[in-house]
């Protein structure tokens, strides 16, 4: 079975909100929460000054995205927002094949505040790091007892993550999902392939 799981990025570039949708094939547990404090830690450096939230910085998210911080190697994820469309209705934040859980992170209007949640595979419960590494690994006690003790740091990046942004309400993970984002059109995905990245669409918030 593949670790399949999503990661969501939403910031405000300019008048425009703008978002990041990546696709994973093999990203769970301690991988993810590696990803996740990596992402959050590079935001946290651009806090305050809103100008520095600009085309750099997406790219630059883009790729983290990609990167396993603890075990210093790269993934190559799948643009959602570039994925192809047939006829019919499709949601990138709730219609992905999952098996691993859903990362979200959001930056405020005024770029001062980091909110994240991690969620279930459906996103219909959302999960603090500490919460979501524990039922992600439920059922492999052996793969959590190796991320504990010997593969990652999966401790100090659930406290940093912990210490550095605050975990959303339900209610705005909802604002969230269902956002009407530029690059989400009716249709169903269709995967290309395509590794490349590419620029996200934008969304009035």
């Amino acid at each position: 079975m593949g670790m399949r799981s999503q990661i969501y990025i939403s910031f405000k570039k300019g008048p425009k909100r703008i978002l990041i949708a990546r696709y994973h094939s093999w990203n769970f547990a301690e991988r993810m929460i590696s990803r996740a404090a990596g992402i959050i830690g590079l935001i946290q450096q651009h806090l305050g000054s809103p100008f520095m939230f600009n085309d750099e910085l997406e790219q630059i998210l883009k790729e983290a995205c990609d990167v396993n911080f603890d075990y210093r190697d790269i993934l190559l994820s799948k643009d959602m927002t570039q994925f192809e469309f047939s006829e019919g209705d499709y949601n990138l934040f709730t219609e992905e094949v999952n098996n691993n859980g859903k990362f979200f992170v959001w930056v405020d209007d005024d770029c001062k505040a980091i909110r994240y949640c991690f969620s279930d595979t459906t996103a219909s419960a959302l999960m603090s790091a500490q919460q979501y590494f524990d039922w992600d690994t439920k059922d492999y006690e052996e793969l959590k007892r190796e991320a504990l003790n010997e593969k990652a740091n999966v401790i100090d990046n659930m406290l940093y993550i912990q210490g550095n942004a605050t975990v959303m309400t339900l209610d705005e993970l909802h604002t969230f999902i269902e956002g009407d984002y530029g690059c989400v059109v009716n249709g169903i995905a269709k995967d290309t392939g395509s590794t490349e990245t590419q620029a996200g669409g934008s969304h009035d918030f």
